[in-house]
C-alpha cells in the first residue's frame, strides 16, 4: 500500500439559476471567454440553503454561455479551480474557488410565458451536445 497514488480526478456537476447575465470577451489570442454566477439550492438538508458559485468558461462553451440570461436554469459540468492573485489596490494576496465549465446544458425555459399545453410537456429543442474532453 505504500505505493498507492491518488488519481487526479476533479469532476463537478451542479445545477442552478444564473444570478446575472454572462460577462464575455475575447482573449488576445482570439479565444472567447465568459464569466457568470449561479445560485444552487440544496433541498436535501433540513432547511433549504443556497450556495452561490462563479463560473468561467472558454471557446464553444463560452459562446453558448453568452446567449444565457439571468434567471435561466442550467446544469454545469466542469471542475473546481482555485485562483490566487495579488489585489492591485491593497497589495494583499487573494484567493477564490470557482467552477471552470466545459459543458453547459440549458434546462426548460418558457418562451415569453406563452406556451401551449403541448409545449409545456416537451422541451422546445434538445440541449446541444459537446464532446467531453476526458
Amino acid at each position: 500500500m505504500a505505493n498507492l497514488k491518488m488519481s487526479n480526478i476533479n469532476v463537478l456537476v451542479i445545477d442552478g439559476r444564473l444570478t446575472k447575465d454572462p460577462h464575455t470577451g475575447v482573449t488576445d489570442g482570439g479565444l472567447v471567454w465568459a464569466q457568470f454566477g449561479i445560485a444552487h439550492e440544496d433541498y436535501r438538508k433540513s432547511k433549504n440553503e443556497t450556495d452561490f458559485w462563479e463560473i468561467s468558461c472558454f471557446g464553444r462553451t463560452a459562446e453558448k454561455a453568452s446567449k444565457l440570461r439571468k434567471g435561466m436554469p442550467v446544469i454545469i459540468e466542469g471542475r473546481l479551480v482555485r485562483e490566487r492573485w495579488t489585489d492591485r489596490e491593497s497589495g494583499k494576496e487573494r484567493e477564490a474557488t470557482r467552477i471552470s465549465a466545459n459543458r453547459i446544458r440549458e434546462l426548460a425555459w418558457p418562451n415569453d410565458g406563452a406556451r401551449t399545453e403541448h409545449e409545456q410537456d416537451t422541451p422546445s429543442q434538445p440541449p446541444e451536445q459537446e464532446e467531453c474532453p476526458f
